[in-house]
Order: C-alpha cells, then structure tokens, then sequence
C-alpha cells in the first residue's frame, strides 16, 4: 500500500530532514523549491532546530539529575564558584568581597563580585533566622531558650487555649506563691 502524500509544508519538511538529517536549511529550502513545494528557511529552521510544540502540551525538556549529582560539584570533580565562596566564607567569616575574590583567584578560581555577593546575602539570610530565636532568648531574665522550649511553650499554649489563658495561669501561679 502506497504512502500517504504529506498533508502539509510542516510534514514535508520532516520528512526530508528524516531522510537527510545532515543537509543544512538552505539545502532543505533548495531542494524543496525543487520539487515544487516553496518553504521558508524560518520554517525548517523551526522545525529542524526548534523546541517541541508548546501548543499541543510538551514542555521544555529538563536536564535528568542522576543520583550521583552533587550540588557544588561539577562533573570534572572541581567544585563551583559558589561552594568556593562558601568554603572561604567558612574560614575567613569577616571577608569582604574583594579580599573573598583576591583569595579565591590565589587559588585559580576565577568569580565575580557580584557573584561574592549573592552569596554572602544568602549566607547572612539563613544566620538572621536563629536570630529571631536569639532576640526572643533575650526578653528571658539573661538565661537563653532553646528553639525546642520555645516550640514545647508554644505547643503548651496552644493547648491551654491561647497566649492571654497562659498569662492568666501565670498570674494565678503568682497569687499562691
């Protein structure tokens, strides 16, 4: 049984480029014109080098993480620029971005100070968070809470139906001492 003619410029684009996957666009557009059928050299590019059709539901492809990726590492084993900040963040805590890049460039690692900074916003972000818990250790008579008592105290007040009935227990505890 005889193939069914293409029903468009799109699918005859496709099939030349399935028989010749190695001619270039104007090749495709040429030998085309050839047998009759005018083509843009945008639509073989489209369809020779374009993404899949977004319409009809694909997505852009993603690159698979295989489970021996680490992050930091690239695959040649050397480590990232920004683990590299990380790692010198870690044993010069004061640095300033200059000397952070002075450093690493010592080392061979080419960043740029914008990079530097990035990573140290990130870096100080993650520290301002135990810094809530410090500031709320410091309304205690000097001594310091841990996160978890403040998690148990919250559990607790939660349970006694709200910050206002613990301070009314608190009052009553004071009443009979």
């Amino acid at each position: 049984m005889p193939e069914a003619a293409p029903s468009s410029r799109s699918d005859v684009v496709r099939d030349y480029i399935k028989a010749n996957p190695q001619a270039g666009t104007q090749t495709v557009v040429d030998a085309l014109h050839a047998q009759g059928i005018d083509v843009s050299a945008s639509l073989v590019k489209k369809i020779k080098y374009g993404r899949p059709n977004v319409a009809n539901g694909a997505t852009k492809r993603r690159r698979k993480v295989t489970g021996n990726h680490r992050p930091g590492k690239k695959s040649n084993g050397t480590i990232s620029g920004s683990q590299a900040i990380r790692e010198y963040l870690r044993d010069h805590p004061g640095a300033k971005p200059k000397e952070i890049k002075a450093g690493l460039r010592q080392q061979g690692i080419k960043v740029s100070t914008g990079l530097i900074g990035s990573v140290k916003h990130h870096a100080t972000k993650a520290q301002n968070n135990s810094r809530v818990v410090r500031s709320a250790a410091r309304y205690m008579d000097g001594e310091a809470v841990s996160l978890r008592e403040l998690v148990e105290v919250k559990k607790f007040a939660d349970g006694l139906g709200g910050v206002d009935r613990v301070r009314q227990a608190l009052e009553a505890l004071e009443l009979l001492r």
